[in-house]
């Protein structure tokens, strides 16, 4: 019988990510209680896992060409816990549409680089977003996964074929998000 493997990861609000030890990842132990915001999910025919992955995400605000790619060199970039709204963050102005509550918003990168233990081999591996604002395009180790125009809702996808689970190996996941 062809084993699955399954990771998945929430997104509140505007953008939210993180990674938990090992340990809680083995399949006997349990896991943290998590809030809404994003989870990383393990599922296999004993049972679904799932972990905390809100902290340790990169940011940058503005466009970032090629930053998608598993290689990008994001180490300039913001660290910071989700969930995180960029738009609170800038000075409001009357020179944006009214709907924005006069903030700018615009394009932001979130990108989470993350190693999966072997024992997560084999399960199905998804990633559930539980709301970006919005207008978001996801990527794993430089493959596009899919893009999600709207915002507030949850989404998800599989990414079962992407991600690598030795315990080695380094996992990128990077979302555009266009407020």
């Amino acid at each position: 019988m062809r084993h699955q493997r399954a990771v998945s990861v929430l997104l509140a609000l505007a953008m939210c990510a993180g990674m938990v030890p090992s340990a809680a990842m083995a399949a006997e132990a349990e896991p943290e209680p998590v809030q809404e915001e994003e989870l990383l999910t393990a599922s296999s025919q004993s049972g679904r896992e799932v972990i905390n992955f809100n902290p340790d995400w990169r940011f940058n605000l503005g466009d970032a060409s090629g930053a998608e790619a598993r290689n990008y060199d994001d180490s300039d970039w913001r660290e910071l816990d989700l969930p995180h709204d960029y738009s609170i963050e800038q000075d409001f102005t009357q020179d944006v549409d009214v709907n924005s509550g006069a903030l700018p918003g615009g394009v932001g990168w979130y990108r989470k680089t993350f190693v999966l233990p072997a024992g997560m081999a084999g399960k199905n591996i998804s990633i559930e977003f539980g709301g970006v604002y919005m207008d978001s395009t996801t990527y794993v180790n430089g493959q596009l996964v899919g893009n999600y125009p709207y915002g507030y809702s949850p989404f998800a996808y599989d990414i079962t074929d992407l991600v690598v689970a030795d315990g080695v190996t380094e996992n990128v996941i990077a979302v555009r998000v266009n407020n």
